[in-house]
Order: structure tokens, then sequence, then C-alpha cells
């Protein structure tokens, strides 16, 4: 998000026009497509949904193709723990909350030479080869990573997949079980646009995309307002801010529905002006 830090100070560049609610309220435009320089990650995916295909995971593979990855969907929210036991190869963990936020991301090495090779593990049955008082079971139970806040999604990939395609915590993975494409869409943040009482901002983006926003820190609440190309409300709630908060647990807000507009509000200004999800907000030049 360093990029779009960078950029907000010239955000005024950006500014192309003033719009009037038809009822005097005015609405500055500005055009959010220099902020697409990032597209979303497309992904390959195996789905682990059943106890042994949890329980399995990336055991005993030797590789993993570009952008191929696992993930691990569970029914509750759990802190969970991911151990290396029987991998090959070191890995990338994302820990994710029920809306599929990455909340954390951590690397998971891989000892193949402390398995003992006159055991091997070539199934789940193999599992029983080592009772949970086995050395090696221990050995790897406490170089194994545990998420700090409850996690109901985990996203495995190749060791520093996540670092070099600068997804960070905060954005948002999309997948169905049923399908083997899945994408990762970044956050961006709104920190740096400020909306005056009675003056909210609209981004204006060149093609319709999930869109999803945080605040990244110490900083007022936001309104936030997700439109199509009509103007019609997608999503709309208020977005926390007034403390700092850890990499964690940012609020993020996120529109599964593809966006072509942000509106940013002073906090309450959409339930004041008395805007709904599904309304058609008509907006005119001034």
């Amino acid at each position: 998000m360093l990029f779009f830090i960078a950029i907000f100070s010239l955000v005024c560049f950006h500014t192309s026009s003033v719009l009037a609610h038809e009822k005097g309220t005015l609405v500055q435009q500005i055009d959010g497509s220099w902020l697409e320089n990032h597209e979303p990650v497309q992904l390959e995916l195996e789905h682990a949904v059943t106890t042994e295909q949890l329980v399995w995971g990336l055991m005993q593979r030797k590789s993993l193709p570009a952008n191929h990855g696992m993930t691990f969907n569970y029914n509750t929210s759990l802190k969970r723990n991911i151990w290396a036991f029987n991998c090959l190869i070191d890995l990338s963990v994302a820990f994710l909350d029920e809306h599929k936020v990455i909340r954390e991301i951590h690397e998971l090495k891989a000892f193949p030479h402390r398995m003992d090779p006159r055991r091997p593990v070539k199934n789940l049955n193999d599992l029983n080869l080592y009772p949970h008082s086995d050395p090696i079971i221990h050995f790897f139970e406490n170089r194994s990573i545990t998420s700090s806040s409850n996690s109901k999604y985990v996203l495995e990939m190749a060791a520093k997949w996540f670092k070099r395609n600068d997804i960070k915590p905060g954005d948002i993975a999309i997948w169905n079980t049923d399908s083997s494409i899945g994408r990762i869409i970044r956050t961006l943040d709104i920190d740096n646009f400020i909306p005056a009482e009675n003056l909210p901002i609209l981004l204006t983006f060149s093609q319709k995309t999930p869109l999803s926003v945080w605040l990244p820190g110490d900083t007022a609440d936001r309104d936030v307002a997700f439109l199509d190309d009509n103007f019609r409300i997608l999503l709309m709630t208020t977005l926390p801010g007034g403390k700092p908060f850890k990499v964690d647990k940012r609020p993020v807000v996120f529109s599964s529905t593809p966006a072509k507009k942000l509106l940013i509000a002073s906090p309450t200004w959409l339930k004041r002006n008395g805007w709904k999800e599904g309304m058609t907000m008509e907006l005119h030049t001034k």
C-alpha cells in the first residue's frame, strides 16, 4: 500500500469535476483509474474440504506450479495451527477470516530430512506410525505456526509467493470450492481520501471489479458505498476508525459484486441523506 500512500499527495491533480445531488448535496468526483495499476492476481487452486483433505493438505508434494495453491475450508473460525510434518517443500501460509480477508501471512519451512525414512508416510493410515509422543512429532509441533486471531480459511502457496506478488494482510481472496479458479483482490487504502462534512468523494474506476477498501490506522470513521455504473448502491456501511489497529484486525469492507464507483463520505452521511442499498443515486454535474 506504500505506492498508494505516496501518490495520495497528488490527489488534487485527479479531481475531474464536482457533482450535485438533486437535493443540492455536492459530491467531489475523482478519477480512480490511476489506482488500478495492480490487477487481481489469478490463482489455480485445489480445495481441502473433507476431514481427510484438511489433514493431508500438501504433504508429499515435490513442487507447486506457478500461482498454484491449496485452500483449507473449515466450518468454524478458530485459531489455526499449521505444521510442516511430512512436507517436502517450504510454503507460504495465509490465515483468512470468515470473509476471506487475509489477516496474517507466515512462512513455513519444511524439514523432510527430519522424517524417519524407515517409516514413510504415503497415506493417512501411515500417520499411525508416528504416535503423539514421538520426538519427530514434537520437532514439527515446535516449528508450527499458529494464527493470532480466529481463522476460518487457510491458503497455502509456494514459499515467498505472497511477498513476490505484493499480497498483504487486508487483501481479499475469492474462490468457490466448485472451481479451480481463484483470485486475490488488493485492498485500497482510503485513509488519505478525507471527505468534508457535506462533500463526499466519489472515486470512479475504468472497469467494473470487486473492490476492497480499508482504513489502516488512527483515523476518522468513513461512510463508504460501492456503486455500479448506473450509480446503484451495491453495498454501504460505516468503516470504523479512531484508534490504531493491528495489521491482522484492520477494518476491511469488500464488495463481491463488481463495482464501478466508490463513494467516501463523513460518518452517518449516507443514513442522514436517506440512502439505502439498492437505491440509485441521481448525481448531476454542477
